[in-house]
């Protein structure tokens, strides 16, 4: 959620609402924040910790890392390591500012909602695109891959994992095709090359570029050109059999694709 976006959650809270008076159903509220508002990290420790002291070790983490008062910020931590099978365990750690919370809280006070959940976008677009991927029939995605979204905010979302992603700015705005081919084409071999340096991966190329949104030609031989490397595939994700099995609301705006898949993710999410 960015800063931009406060009014339209107001908005679509108050549809929520109406439909919650309707059918007297509890809803609970999962949110996608913007990647650049949640600070990651990875830390070592020895396995069997408590949750209360990975807590306090996250804590220490914010203090020495983040350039604001650990009262002022929330924390949440997943274990990525069988405890049982080492004397160590990674664990990925997740920061944001306290104020960001609140305004998402704010956002639906009086409301019939619960926020149940809170991820980062590029997240639950990642969980998106599997689930996508699965039921339309396509090919099992393999890492590392990237997703080029080309509408909201041009970016580049490289997946090295199921967590940890890389995420670049990208420039798109070129009216002349064969300009922008060979622009998009230098843009993402350098952010490839980038995140190679910047996570050590071994990986020499990315093995899918899944185009999500409009802006670029429709024409797949002009797809195809923007491979990277030789063997690389390029798509673009097949969101009409999504499209038509959503729940719209008769006055709602047909949402983007990269709006549709981060609400895809975040309503896949379990809730505990």
């Amino acid at each position: 959620m960015r800063d931009t976006d406060q009014s339209l959650l107001s908005v679509a809270v108050d549809k929520f609402c109406t439909l919650v008076d309707a059918s007297k159903q509890h809803v609970a509220l999962a949110v996608a924040m913007s990647a650049d508002d949640v600070f990651v990290r990875s830390i070592i420790t020895p396995s069997g910790l408590s949750d209360t002291q990975l807590e306090q070790l996250a804590i220490v983490e914010a203090v020495v890392n983040l350039p604001v008062p650990p009262e002022e910020i929330c924390l949440d931590f997943i274990r990525l390591d069988d405890a049982a099978k080492t004397t160590e365990e990674k664990t990925r750690l997740a920061f944001c500012r306290r104020e960001r919370i609140d305004e998402i809280l704010a956002g639906v006070e009086g409301a019939p909602l619960s926020v149940a959940v809170v991820d980062r976008d590029v997240q639950a677009l990642h969980d998106a695109v599997f689930s996508v991927a699965a039921v339309s029939g396509q090919a099992p995605i393999r890492y590392p891959f990237g997703l080029l979204l080309t509408e909201i905010n041009p970016r580049l979302i490289i997946s090295l994992d199921a967590l940890t992603f890389e995420i670049y700015p990208v420039r798109i705005a070129i009216s002349d095709p064969a300009d922008l081919q060979t622009e998009l084409r230098q843009q993402l071999s350098h952010c490839w090359t980038r995140c190679r340096m910047a996570q050590g991966v071994d990986a020499l190329t990315l093995e899918t570029l899944i185009c999500i949104g409009e802006g670029l030609p429709d024409d797949a031989a002009w797809l195809a050109g923007l491979s990277l490397e030789n063997g690389q595939g390029i798509s673009r994700l097949a969101l009409s059999m999504l499209r038509d099995s959503m729940f719209m609301l008769s006055d709602s705006a047909t949402p983007s694709d990269e709006v549709l898949l981060i609400a895809l993710g975040m309503v896949n999410r379990v809730l505990r």
